[in-house]
């Protein structure tokens, strides 16, 4: 969202509620022209030696210059960076003052290897860094060094570089067909089921014929296996009796058993194996944050390991690093043909690594937790705020639910001679709304702009439900914007301007049922209406007939058509109610080279910016454009006919 007042000025620029395309933390620097010196690097180091459980103060953020590059050698800029429990118990080796350790997709922005051209995404075990300089041929295949690849798939999400496709990929498939070795009808266990590692392990079982018992830390993630990744049965760990558990689940014993948590926990499955069963042992998540001075105890293994003639092999992944591209290219195949699902818990922001990896190693994720670094996504949002910081001579808030993250932002304006000024916003929570709505109404009086930009996509190889992404994404693109204006409408002074970035998804042709386009169209909808159309939309998906309905399959095109439609109802409103000449309009921002769009937009962030920054600044009793659908070139398109090509 964001805000702008005149003489006092306020604005705010609020970004989704932790999804992918969060619209902050997005300074231009990857448009600046590379001089021969490499651009600086941000850099996090394990500050102090972890005790216990990781905090905040343990890590130290450093900014740092990089050298020019010498011949073989490649400038990546992190976008997707990896959390994982081992990163953990691997820091335990090195002093404090050590970069932490970790993967990262990235892209090449320098290049003087012949095999790497700018542009190209590499994968590479690179630590904590925004920006590396590497040489490729003399790390290749040392995962200690940088190991630096061209990622095998990029027609796949560039993040399952770091999960199903990278590194926790080839764990769960090297670790369980070649130490279990599962055959057709035995039974496999896998603890942390619900994490990178363990969700794939139990898919690959069930792939191979497996019956497949999980255990996870939530009830939410219990359904989340059996509902969605097919486990025949999984239970939440903090809440069952294990030996119980596996006594109904598996009342003829365990044949396998991939243990990712150690501890007691083990000791149980492994009176539970039958006869030769066969453990492979990936991690002891249940000891990470120990005291290993003084280590947790648990109940002896001899007598299982001797009477059942149980096979148990610790193991760490690189030692078939040089058949990765076996791994990586059949788990690509069983996603393409729909047997595997994945799953990711989104993290944003590369000073919130800290944060990702506590948050993970509390069980926080489903699925692969990753970390969008979103310094090197230069978002429409943040384009916005640079536009009007630059060309308004007021004050503006730049808000964003994670403090932590809207400071930096607002230190990164700072690094351009700009200075807006920063608030905390949910815009999912009503309180959070509220207490926004009164710090500028004590502050400031009223505003005079408003651009609503938040926004949520689900990926085109989501997991979830129709039904579950529909919900989702309405509560957020429309349903939480009607909530917030319903708030903020009020402060609005006369002459006020309000932009809500809408999409060209948002045209009413992306509508195909002539029926309810007519509802769309129907002039004396009011926003309750408008509502009760959307929403059954949503009642729709979870019958199961959206499209017989005429509603499409494209949960973000609704919301955006909604977004669309709510914003001419608000110009009539303010036409007939008030306050005098408040401008209402909808904008597609064009197709632009962010996150949202893979990087595949041909327009730049500025370009993306422009015309929003151009509706939020119109003059004083302008005629046109108001209530209107407007393009990325400034043109006022008519919603009802077919549009240009997108751009």
């Amino acid at each position: 969202m964001l805000l702008r007042q005149a003489l006092r000025a306020a604005a705010v620029v609020r970004a989704s509620p932790g999804y992918a395309n969060a619209l902050l933390f997005t300074p231009p620097a990857h448009r600046r022209h590379l001089s021969a010196m490499a651009p600086a690097a941000k850099v996090i180091y394990m500050a102090k030696k972890f005790v216990g459980e990781p905090k905040p103060s343990d890590f130290q953020l450093k900014e740092e210059p990089l050298p020019d590059l010498k011949d073989g050698e490649i400038l990546v800029e992190a976008e997707w960076m990896s959390v994982d429990p081992y990163m953990r118990a691997y820091m335990d080796r090195y002093p404090a003052g050590t970069k932490m350790i970790g993967g990262q997709v990235g892209k090449v922005l320098q290049s003087k290897h012949k095999d790497y051209k700018v542009g190209d995404y590499v994968m590479g075990y690179l630590g904590w860094s925004s920006r590396s300089v590497v040489h490729v041929d003399s790390t290749k295949g040392d995962m200690t060094k940088g190991d630096v690849e061209k990622v095998r798939h990029p027609d796949m999400p560039l993040s399952y570089a770091l999960g199903a496709l990278g590194m926790p990929g080839a764990t769960a498939y090297f670790g369980l067909l070649e130490l279990c070795q599962p055959k057709e009808g035995e039974t496999v266990v896998v603890n942390g089921a619900a994490g990178a590692v363990g969700m794939l392990v139990g898919q690959i079982a069930k792939v191979k014929g497996c019956k497949v018992i999980g255990f996870a830390g939530s009830d939410a993630k219990v359904e989340w296996l059996k509902k969605t990744l097919g486990f025949d049965h999984a239970y939440n760990y903090k809440t069952c009796n294990i030996a119980n558990a596996l006594k109904e689940s598996a009342p003829n014993g365990v044949d396998c058993y991939f243990d990712n948590v150690g501890g007691e926990f083990s000791s149980i499955v492994l009176t539970k194996m039958n006869l030769f069963g066969r453990i492979a042992v990936c991690g002891a998540i249940a000891s990470y944050n120990a005291d290993m001075a003084n280590p947790p105890m648990a109940p002896v293994i001899q007598g299982p390991m001797v009477f059942k003639q149980l096979k148990m092999e610790g193991f760490v992944v690189s030692r078939w690093r040089q058949r990765f591209p076996e791994a990586y290219d059949q788990m690509y195949q069983w996603i393409k043909e729909g047997k595997l699902k994945v799953q990711e818990h989104l993290y944003e922001g590369f000073e919130n690594m800290p944060h990702a990896l506590i948050g993970m190693l509390r069980g926080e994720n489903t699925g692969k937790a990753v970390v969008k670094v979103t310094g090197s996504n230069k978002g429409i949002g943040f384009g916005i705020v640079q536009g009007l910081c630059e060309k308004f001579p007021g004050v503006v808030y730049l808000t964003a639910r994670d403090e932590g993250r809207g400071k930096a932002a607002v230190a990164e304006l700072n690094k351009l001679g700009l200075k807006p000024e920063f608030h905390q916003l949910d815009i999912t929570n009503k309180e959070s709304i509220v207490r926004l709505k009164n710090f500028i109404k004590e502050k400031h009086g009223g505003l005079d702009v408003l651009v609503n930009n938040a926004g949520i996509a689900f990926k085109s190889s989501a997991t979830e439900p129709v039904s579950v992404q529909a919900e989702v994404t309405l509560a957020t693109n429309y349903f939480a914007l009607v909530d917030f204006c319903n708030e903020m409408f009020p402060l609005l002074r006369p002459h006020a301007r309000v932009v809500n970035i809408s999409s060209s998804c948002g045209h009413l042709l992306r509508i195909p049922g002539e029926e309810i386009r007519q509802k769309f169209l129907n002039p004396e909808l009011s926003v309750e209406q408008l509502s009760e159309l959307m929403q059954s939309y949503v009642i729709a998906t979870k019958n199961g007939n959206q499209e017989s309905l005429g509603w499409g399959s494209g949960s973000y095109n609704v919301s955006k058509v909604g977004v669309s439609k709510l914003s001419f109802i608000q110009q009539a409103l303010f036409d007939k109610n008030g306050p005098e000449d408040v401008v209402v309009n909808a904008v597609h921002p064009g197709y632009v080279d962010t996150d949202m769009t893979s990087h595949k937009g041909p327009l730049t962030i500025e370009e993306g910016a422009a015309a929003a920054i151009y509706l939020s600044l119109l003059p004083p009793n302008v005629k046109e454009p108001r209530g209107a659908y407007v393009w990325h070139d400034k043109r006022v398109m008519d919603w009802t006919k077919p549009l240009p090509a997108v751009v």
